[in-house]
């Protein structure tokens, strides 16, 4: 069912008002009378997809609401919720799995500015032939020099 339209007024701002609100509470007892309870749009569809299924068709979900709510949502409307609904769990799938990835930079194997600078202070103090030396001590694969 289609909602009334507004009276247009040339009154005062308060008329208006009061005009708009009367119009606003026109819809919204028509839309509890049909029984979606104040259900908006983008929550019935959420509904029927719980209700049908992540896969179901926009037809199948028109079908489903008109049936259930009475209420007349254009097939692409429903396509358009679906894919708002749907895209944002995804969303929030990937910002969960994305979140392991940010604490491994402030894990205890990376390294940090100070271990860089120790290792220079320390190559500096011993001077660079005992500094490569001692290297060549610790890690004796790495002779790339």
């Amino acid at each position: 069912m289609a909602r009334p339209r507004k009276e247009e007024t040339t009154t005062s701002g308060a008329q208006a008002e009061g005009t708009n609100e009367q119009a606003q509470d026109e819809a919204g007892s028509e839309a509890t009378s049909e029984g979606t309870s104040g259900l908006n749009k983008k929550e019935l569809v959420r509904q029927a997809l719980k209700a049908l299924g992540k896969s179901s068709k926009p037809a199948k979900i028109h079908d489903w609401i008109l049936k259930r709510y009475r209420e007349d949502i254009d097939p692409n409307h429903i396509s358009s919720y679906k894919s708002q609904l749907l895209g944002a769990s995804k969303k929030k799938r990937k910002r969960s799995e994305a979140a392991p990835t940010t604490t491994r930079a402030n894990s205890s194997s990376d390294v940090s500015f100070k271990d860089i600078q120790a290792v220079k202070n320390l190559a500096d103090r011993l001077g660079q032939k005992k500094f490569w030396g001692l290297i060549d001590l610790l890690l004796p694969v790495a002779k790339a020099r």
